[in-house]
C-alpha cells in the first residue's frame, strides 16, 4: 500500500527521544533486515525494519542509521548509511536513493555510501564508551526462527569486544 510522504520533522522527533535516553558518550547502530534470497537470482519482496523506518522513513535494504549525539564532530552526530546506487542495478533491482533524497525524507544532513561505513564506524569506535545495538526484542518472538538481527551484532561485537553494549531494544520498546 502506498502512502503519501511523512515529514522528515517526524523522523528527527523520533531520534531526539531515543537519543535522550541513550548514556553520555554512546553511538547506536540500527542496520537495516536483510534481502532474503528466493532461488536463483530471485529475491522476496523486502520487509523493511520497523525501527529503522521509524527513525529514518527510509524503505531500502542495506541502510544503517547511526546516532552519536555526544561525537564532537557536530558533522557526524547523526549519519544515515546507504547503499550506493547503481544505474546499471536499478533496472533490475529497482531506484535507490540518492543522498538528497534521503536526506529530504530523514531529516538526516550526512549521508555516507556502505562502502565507507567500516572506516567511519572504526573512528566513532575509538571514542565511545557504550554502543546501542539493535535487535528484534518482544514478548512473543519464536526464539527457533533465524534471527538475523544477531548476525550483525555478533559480528559487531567480535570486532569491537572491549566495548560495553547496551540493547537498543529496551528503549525502541518503550
Amino acid at each position: 500500500m502506498k502512502y503519501l510522504p511523512l515529514q522528515s520533522s517526524l523522523f528527527t522527533q523520533n531520534r531526539q527521544r531515543f537519543i535522550k535516553k541513550m548514556k553520555p558518550n554512546s553511538v547506536a547502530i540500527f542496520p537495516a533486515n536483510p534481502v532474503f534470497p528466493k532461488g536463483g537470482d530471485g529475491v522476496y519482496g523486502y520487509k523493511p525494519d520497523a525501527d529503522v523506518v521509524w527513525l529514518s522513513g527510509v524503505v531500502q535494504e542495506k541502510t544503517i542509521v547511526v546516532l552519536y549525539p555526544d561525537n564532537p564532530d557536530k558533522n557526524m552526530q547523526e549519519v544515515l548509511v546507504l547503499l550506493r546506487p547503481n544505474e546499471l542495478l536499478e533496472k533490475w533491482m529497482g531506484h535507490k536513493l540518492r543522498k538528497e533524497e534521503a536526506t529530504a525524507i530523514s531529516g538526516i544532513k550526512n549521508v555516507q555510501w556502505l562502502d565507507g561505513f567500516d572506516a567511519m564506524i572504526q573512528v566513532m569506535m575509538n571514542s565511545a564508551d557504550n554502543v546501542y545495538l539493535n535487535t528484534n526484542e518482544h514478548n512473543r518472538l519464536d526464539t527457533e526462527l533465524l534471527r538475523t538481527d544477531l548476525a550483525f551484532v555478533q559480528e559487531f561485537m567480535k570486532k569491537y569486544p572491549i566495548h560495553h553494549y547496551e540493547r537498543a531494544a529496551r528503549i525502541m520498546n518503550e
